[in-house]
């Protein structure tokens, strides 16, 4: 069982949605270290996947402290989750009304009412679940493309997009379609927000690498397809979370006619978030797999460690090209 099921116990929903947030948050966290006590590979791979990447450039010894911050920025992601889709949505508005900042929305404003819309791409890092009503509750309409970890969820999420809907538009990545949707989402002005962080859907293209924490590895080119078939203004958008508060930062990356790798780009730029705030991204183990991390225990003498070649973006899956 994964740990986005397991902290969706109907204990747990129930309590999400009846507890104040800092009682529902402890209860979420503490099913989480269970999870990870009875799943120790899992937790291995979450130490060895970081330890060995971004890690590597940490200075000195790599303490409990810093891992134990890593796994409650996991489970922070996991409870934001159960926020968005079981506390009543009047109060995470209100939440994000009094905490969350946009310190700067020139890109934003370039997507007037009226325009064609563009797209912003983010990854599993920070409070990325309130990125959608973040945009919407400051006039901005998006579409959002999403997989579903529980039929219960989807539900859940069908109820909210009901009740902000146009604001935003839910697009689930296994209903087929993707591509049609996205571009019709664009077509009615909206941000269409997906990761470029999903490790597990990319289709490594031959020939062509992208550098993940110093290592080059095989990418996949659905992002760079679709971009040179709509033509759309991209930015990346990360929802950092600071001292109890939210800031979505948004960084500029094509305007829709320049040629570029747009995978490339993204993931640069987002690196730079998780190399500075390793704690707010949950990808870890799966980063592992990717640069084909050998699992040594997280605590080796880093430098005497090499990685081996490696073979092979809530939000997730990309529009495919036709």
């Amino acid at each position: 069982m994964s740990l986005s099921r397991f902290v969706q116990s109907p204990l747990n929903v129930k309590l999400t949605g009846m507890l104040p947030v800092g009682l529902a948050r402890c209860c979420t966290q503490l099913l989480g270290w269970i999870y990870f006590l009875r799943n120790p590979k899992i937790a291995r791979d979450v130490m060895v996947g970081f330890s060995h990447s971004a890690g590597k450039e940490w200075p000195g010894r790599i303490s409990m402290r810093v891992y134990a911050r890593i796994f409650l920025g996991i489970l922070e992601h996991y409870f934001e989750k159960l926020l968005m889709a079981y506390n009543p949505i009047e109060k995470t508005q209100d939440m994000l009304r009094a905490k969350c900042d946009v310190p700067d929305e020139s890109w934003l404003r370039t997507l007037g009412p009226g325009q064609r819309g563009g797209m912003m791409l983010t990854g599993h890092f920070g409070a990325v679940e309130f990125l959608p009503l973040a945009l919407a509750l400051r006039g901005y309409r998006n579409a959002v493309i999403l997989r579903y970890a529980t039929p219960h969820l989807k539900k859940a999420h069908e109820h909210l997009e009901r009740a902000v809907y146009p604001a935003i538009r839910l697009i689930d990545a296994d209903e087929g379609l993707l591509r049609h949707r996205a571009i019709e989402a664009l077509a009615e002005g909206r941000i269409l927000i997906t990761a470029c962080d999903e490790f597990k859907k990319w289709r490594p293209q031959p020939g062509h690498f992208v550098t993940v924490f110093g290592r080059q590895v095989l990418r996949d080119n659905s992002l760079d397809a679709f971009y040179d078939r709509v033509g759309a203004p991209v930015s990346l958008g990360v929802m950092l979370r600071e001292n109890g508060r939210y800031s979505l930062e948004i960084t500029p990356l094509a305007d829709g006619k320049e040629a570029v790798s747009l995978s490339c780009r993204a993931w640069g730029e987002l690196e730079k978030y998780i190399q500075r705030y390793p704690e707010q991204w949950y990808q870890w183990a799966k980063v592992r797999d990717l640069l084909s991390l050998k699992k040594d225990h997280a605590h080796a003498n880093r430098q005497d460690l090499d990685l081996p070649a490696g073979d092979s973006v809530q939000p997730g899956g990309h529009p495919q090209p036709s």
